[in-house]
């Protein structure tokens, strides 16, 4: 990359690896992206936000046309941060989306039929984990709070797997060898067999 970086996220779209934000002895809001058959790093469009420890994920929605975008919600840029914005990959643009009704970082981030999820996290740099959700609409562009999870957690594993969204582990105030799922038909959560080891 031409820019050290590190507490970025990486993301693969288009047979391409993008590197977004993170901090160098610096916030960043700078993003580059590696084309595999040339081999080559390239700075594309910078988002309007400086943040590490952002969450992403990519969403393709159908509206006139197929467009791909990335949206990347909360982080810290010296203060945990509620911003959310999102990068459409036609125009090389960034705007700004709904902000989440909570500041966030450490939290998953999933897509799942139209909508984004964030799940859990921390609100504060030192404490408050949290076990609440929010789902973004990514037509409407409007935020709902979900039922919470049973136990507050951030920095865990997470995944979409059939039609059900899955959060193991972390680290929290409570019990976290726990996993739990999600189903968003019904809008409930499930304790499943917990993990062998607290991580």
């Amino acid at each position: 990359m031409s820019i050290k970086r590190m507490s970025f996220s990486l993301i693969s779209m288009d047979s391409k690896l993008y590197a977004i934000g993170g901090w160098n002895g610096n916030y960043l809001n700078s993003i580059e992206t590696y084309d595999q058959q040339t081999n080559q790093w390239k700075s594309i469009a910078s988002m309007n936000i400086i943040r590490r420890f952002i969450k992403f994920y990519k969403v393709i929605m159908m509206l006139q046309l197929i467009q791909n975008h990335i949206y990347v919600c909360g982080g810290e840029n010296g203060n945990v941060i509620n911003f959310c914005e999102y990068y459409s990959l036609n125009t090389n643009h960034w705007s700004i989306g709904q902000p989440m009704s909570t500041e966030n970082h450490g939290m998953a981030v999933i897509a799942d039929n139209g909508f984004i999820y964030t799940i859990g996290g921390q609100n504060k740099n030192g404490g408050n984990y949290l076990n609440s959700i929010e789902r973004y609409d990514t037509i409407t562009q409007q935020w709902q709070p979900m039922a919470n999870m049973r136990y507050t957690r951030c920095y865990f594993g997470s995944a979409s797997f059939m039609d059900k969204i899955y959060v193991c582990g972390g680290w929290g105030n409570s019990n976290c060898q726990s996993c739990e799922a999600y189903d968003p038909k019904t809008n409930q959560w499930t304790q499943i067999g917990c993990i062998n080891d607290i991580r």
